[in-house]
C-alpha cells in the first residue's frame, strides 16, 4: 500500500485534471504514469463526465487541498480506531462465549482487550479467535501503547481498518468508515495565500518574476485586490499573515503572533492537548484560601441541560441544548434546508443513493458506490452550489458565537464576574442518540475564558438528596393503569430536611448542581468529601480505557449501584 502522505495525494489530485505541459515534470514521473493509467481504466468509467478538471492556475491551490485531505485521514485514524477495534471484538467474538453470564463474559472480554493491548498472549478461550484475526487487525508491535502508537503512527493502522470492515462486512454487522470521506457537494472554503493570488492575477508576463519573490512582492498584490488599511487587518499583538480562506460567502483571515519565529518549538504555538482543569482536592492550601469569600456557583454539565447553575441562595440558570439550537438557527435553517429539498424533489434522489453502501470495502460494491454518487452529483450541482446554504452556514456560525456570548452574559450578571464555578466532571467522548451534536468539553473551555473554574467528582451528586444525602427515585404518575416516570422529576421520600417528613420533589439537575457546590465548599472549608459520595469500588481504567467500576442506575422507589 502506497504511503498517504501529502506528496502523494498531490499526485493523485492532478491525476484527475489536466494542466499546461509547461513547468517543472514530476519528480516520480513512475508513480504519475500509474496514477494516470489507473484514472483513465479505473476511475474515469465511474464517472458522470468525461473529461479531466482543468486544474490551470491552480499549482498553489492544489498543496493546501491535499493537505486538508491528509489531516481528515490521518484524524480520522487517531479519533476512531482504538474504538472500532473495541467495537470488532465485542462483535466477532460471541461465539466463543456461549453458556457465559453477562457479567462472565464482560470479565473475558476485558481480559482478552487487556492482553491485546499489552500484547500479551490472549485467554486459552480466545485463541482460535486471536489465530485467525490477531495479526490483521492489529500490528506485530508498537512504541509505547498502543492508543500512543496510534496517535503518532496512524497511516500504518489504515490496512488494519479494512481487515475489520472486512470481517464485520462479511458476517453482516454494521460498517464504519475506515477512510474519511467528504460526501457533502456545498463548496467549501480553499485558502488563497500570496503566490495563488499571483497566479491568477498578475499582468501578462511579470507572473514568473513575482513569483520569484513572492515575500517582497506581498505587500503589493494583496492591496491591489484589498485596502490593507482598513482596522480588521490591524490585530493587537498579531498581523495579517497575507492568507485568508473562503467558501464565496464567508472569509477567514489568518493572522500571526508577532513573536511567532516560523519554528515549533516557538513558544507563541504551545498546545496542551491534555485535560486543562483541576480538580479542587488538587488545588493547594494557597488557592484554595483565595477561593474563600467568592460566590461558589455548582455547574452540571448534561445534554440536555448543556449546563445547569446553582448557587445555593435561589438563583438558577441553565443552557439547553434547544435553546443553543434555537439561537444559532441551526433549528431554522435545517427547516429551510428540508423545504428546498422537498420541492425541488431532491430528497427523492438522495434516497435513491442510500440504497448504496459507501463504507463497504468490496472493491467492486465501492466502484458501484462511485458511479451512483457521481451521477447524483452531477444532478446536484447546481442545487447545492446556490449561496443559500453557505449564507446559513455562515449565519448559524455567527449566532451560534452569540447565544454562548449571551448565555455567558446572564451568569456574571446573576452570580458576578468574580464568581468561582464548580464544574461537575462528566463527560462524553460519543455522540448519543436521537440527541443534536452539542459542545461538553468546548463549553466549558468557553465557561472558563470568563471564569474561575475548578473541577468536582460528580459521583452520586445525582443519585443523593441535597438536603439529607438519602436516596432518590424516580417520580411515578399513574396514567392508563401504568406507572409512568416524570421527566427528570426526583422524589426524596421522607426527607430528612423536612419538619413534616413528607416526600421532597426536586429536578435532577438542579439536586445535582446543588450538591456539586456543596461537595466544593466542604473542600474548601474542611478538606474532607462526605462518606456518602466516597466510592466503595475504585473506578479505573483498563489498558483499552474501558470503565470500570460503579455506576448509577435509578429504579423503581430506590436508587440502586449496579
Amino acid at each position: 500500500m502506497p504511503s498517504l502522505d501529502e506528496k502523494f495525494i498531490l499526485y493523485c489530485i492532478k491525476a484527475t485534471g489536466t494542466r499546461d505541459n509547461r513547468g517543472r515534470k514530476a519528480e516520480n514521473e513512475v508513480l504519475q504514469t500509474e496514477l494516470e493509467d489507473f484514472y483513465q481504466k479505473e476511475f474515469q468509467p465511474l464517472l458522470a463526465h468525461a473529461e479531466k478538471h482543468d486544474l490551470r492556475n491552480f499549482t498553489y491551490l492544489l498543496p493546501y487541498l491535499a493537505t486538508q485531505m491528509h489531516t481528515g485521514l490521518h484524524n480520522n485514524l487517531k479519533e476512531h480506531f482504538i474504538t472500532r477495534l473495541l467495537r470488532f471484538i465485542n462483535k466477532t467474538t460471541a461465539t466463543y462465549e456461549e453458556g457465559l453470564t453477562t457479567e462472565e463474559v464482560k470479565k473475558e472480554r476485558r481480559a482478552l482487550k487487556d492482553a491485546l493491548f499489552a500484547n500479551e498472549p490472549v485467554p486459552q478461550r480466545y485463541m482460535e479467535w486471536a489465530e485467525q484475526h490477531r495479526n490483521a487487525m492489529l500490528p506485530s508491535s508498537w512504541d509505547v501503547s498502543l492508543p500512543y502508537d496510534v496517535k503518532v503512527f496512524p497511516v500504518k493502522y489504515l490496512t488494519h481498518s479494512f481487515y475489520m470492515n472486512s470481517v464485520l462486512e462479511a458476517q453482516g454487522f454494521k460498517l464504519f468508515q475506515p477512510m474519511s470521506m467528504r460526501s457533502n457537494i456545498v463548496p467549501h472554503y480553499i485558502t488563497f495565500d500570496t503566490a495563488s493570488l499571483i497566479n491568477l492575477f498578475a499582468d501578462k508576463g511579470s507572473k514568473g518574476a513575482m513569483l520569484k519573490q513572492v515575500k517582497a512582492n506581498q505587500e503589493e498584490v494583496w492591496n491591489r485586490l484589498f485596502n490593507l488599511d482598513k482596522r480588521i487587518f490591524r490585530q493587537k499583538n498579531y498581523h495579517f499573515n497575507f492568507t485568508l480562506q473562503t467558501d464565496g460567502v464567508g472569509v477567514s483571515l489568518l493572522f500571526v503572533h508577532r513573536d511567532y519565529n516560523g519554528r515549533k518549538s516557538c513558544p507563541c504555538c504551545a498546545t496542551d492537548d491534555s485535560y486543562p482543569f483541576h480538580y479542587v482536592e488538587d488545588l493547594y492550601d494557597e488557592q484554595l484560601e483565595s477561593l474563600k469569600g467568592r460566590n461558589i456557583v455548582g455547574a452540571d454539565p448534561g445534554k440536555f441541560n448543556l449546563l445547569y447553575l446553582a448557587d445555593g441562595k435561589g438563583k438558577k440558570l441553565r443552557y439547553t441544548a434547544f435553546q443553543r439550537r434555537t439561537e444559532s438557527l441551526s433549528k431554522r435553517n435545517h427547516r429551510i434546508l428540508l423545504n428546498e429539498k422537498a420541492r425541488h424533489g431532491v430528497t427523492e434522489k438522495e434516497t435513491e443513493l442510500s440504497e448504496q453502501n459507501s463504507k463497504t470495502v468490496d472493491y467492486d460494491k465501492f466502484k458501484t458506490y462511485l458511479i451512483a454518487k457521481n451521477k447524483l452529483n452531477q444532478e446536484l450541482r447546481s442545487f447545492y452550489e446556490q449561496e443559500l446554504y453557505r449564507k446559513m452556514k455562515w449565519r448559524q456560525f455567527v449566532y451560534t458565537q452569540k447565544s454562548e456570548d449571551r448565555f455567558l452574559n446572564k451568569m456574571e450578571e446573576a452570580y458576578g464576574e468574580d464568581a468561582v464555578i464548580a464544574y461537575g466532571d462528566w463527560s462524553r467522548t460519543t455522540q448519543m442518540k436521537h440527541f443534536m451534536p452539542t459542545k461538553g468539553v468546548g463549553l466549558r473551555k468557553l465557561v472558563a475564558k470568563r471564569f474561575q473554574t475548578v473541577s468536582v467528582n460528580e459521583f452520586r451528586t445525582s443519585k443523593l438528596c441535597c438536603r439529607c444525602h438519602d436516596e432518590l427515585c424516580h417520580l411515578r404518575v399513574k396514567e392508563d393503569n401504568i406507572n409512568k416516570k416524570v421527566f427528570r422529576c426526583l422524589v426524596c421520600n421522607g426527607c430528612a430536611s423536612s419538619e413534616s417528613k413528607q416526600p421532597v420533589f426536586v429536578t435532577r439537575d438542579l439536586n445535582s448542581a446543588q450538591n456539586i457546590r456543596q461537595l466544593a465548599l466542604d473542600w474548601l472549608n474542611e478538606r474532607k468529601r462526605p462518606s456518602v459520595f466516597h466510592r466503595t469500588e475504585g473506578l479505573t481504567f483498563t489498558l483499552s480505557r474501558e470503565k470500570v467500576g460503579q455506576s448509577v442506575d435509578f429504579t423503581v422507589g430506590k436508587a440502586t449501584v449496579s
